[in-house]
């Protein structure tokens, strides 16, 4: 089973074709992510305004054995000009993928809720989740978005900041600034 407190900071470390000319539209997904015994994938789902998150936790190196997941949703304001992509977050939940991951949430009692069941999201926004704070409902994200290209200059799928102490994006004024390496591609 996975620890607990490695797999929630994966999940942070990680928190959406064509081209972007003046909207983001469609299903953006991250490869296998390796990180301390554990992977992940994360993608994105943008449609209107609204914009899901899902980060997926696998108890292996190579995204086979699903665990849990998180569910961010939102709304988002992408200014291609300024290749910005705002967002807020409506809802956050978390979901046991494995019957011995919600028996470990369980008797933990993750997030302060003792009765966990299999495959049953739980909203957790603004809850203490195994040693690290969860965002309230509410909260703010102020990203950056560019396209990826390929070696030839053609498009790949979409790079978004590197969050960082200092560049948390938590307000207009620490917005990352630096591109993180992950491109999440078109599905």
């Amino acid at each position: 089973m996975p620890n607990l407190k490695n797999s929630l900071l994966l999940s942070f470390t990680l928190l959406a074709a064509s081209p972007l000319a003046a909207d983001i539209r469609g299903l953006y997904g991250s490869d296998c992510l390796a990180m301390e015994g554990l992977s992940a994938k994360k993608d994105f789902l943008f449609k209107d305004q609204s914009m899901e998150t899902v980060q997926t936790v696998y108890a292996d190196l190579e995204c086979g054995v699903p665990v849990y997941d998180f569910s961010f949703l939102g709304d988002y304001i992408h200014d291609a000009d300024r290749q910005t992509l705002d967002h807020s977050y409506s809802s956050i939940t978390l979901r046991a993928l494995d019957e011995r991951v919600t028996a470990a949430f369980n008797e933990v009692s993750l997030c302060g809720i003792s009765d966990w069941v299999l495959n049953e999201a739980r909203e957790v926004a603004g809850l203490e989740c195994g040693g690290q704070h969860i965002p309230q409902a509410g909260t703010k994200v102020y990203d950056i978005v560019r396209e990826a290209k390929d070696d030839k200059s053609r498009f790949e799928g979409l790079q978004l900041g590197l969050s960082s102490e200092a560049e948390d994006g938590l307000s207009a004024e620490t917005r990352p600034t630096q591109l993180d390496p992950i491109v999440y591609q078109a599905k």
